[in-house]
């Protein structure tokens, strides 16, 4: 299935597009050009934000895109890395309200969290889920 070209923007007239036909873009590049891909683009190398009221009007004069469906986008954007960021932390932190005696507990921990646990207390970290909690359950017992 191919795609039919989208407008791209006139590098040398801000606002405007190019015709058509003048477009030498291939198939797997015509998303690059989306205003949603650029905006993207600009919030992961932290070019602009929904705060910068000033970043986002040139990006939207440049783009000839909508300020306020730019801003709610953006708003979108934080809110997706804020939610990553609190998923990335959890992952990587072990809970401090752990019982390490109790069986139920310690199978709550992800994979993950067991090996953090494993790696403290300097045992091994291979093998599934189930050897983990054991490991950990029988180091526990021991101390």
């Amino acid at each position: 299935m191919k795609r039919s070209p989208l407008p791209a923007l006139d590098p040398s007239s801000p606002g405007k597009y190019l015709p058509v036909d003048e477009l030498r873009l291939a198939p797997s590049e015509i998303d690059s050009i989306l205003p949603s891909v650029q905006v993207k683009k600009m919030f992961v190398e932290k070019k602009v934000t929904s705060s910068d009221n000033q970043a986002i009007r040139q990006a939207c004069l440049k783009r000839n895109i909508d300020e306020s469906s730019c801003r709610r986008y953006l708003q979108y954007l934080e809110f997706l890395a804020l939610k990553e960021n609190k998923r990335n932390l959890e992952r990587n932190t072990i809970p401090e309200d752990i019982c390490w005696e109790s069986r139920d507990d310690v199978e709550r921990l992800t994979n993950k969290q067991l090996r953090l646990y494993l790696r403290q207390e300097s045992l091994m970290v291979s093998g599934n889920k189930a050897q983990l909690v054991e490991r950990i359950l029988k180091h526990v017992d021991g101390l």
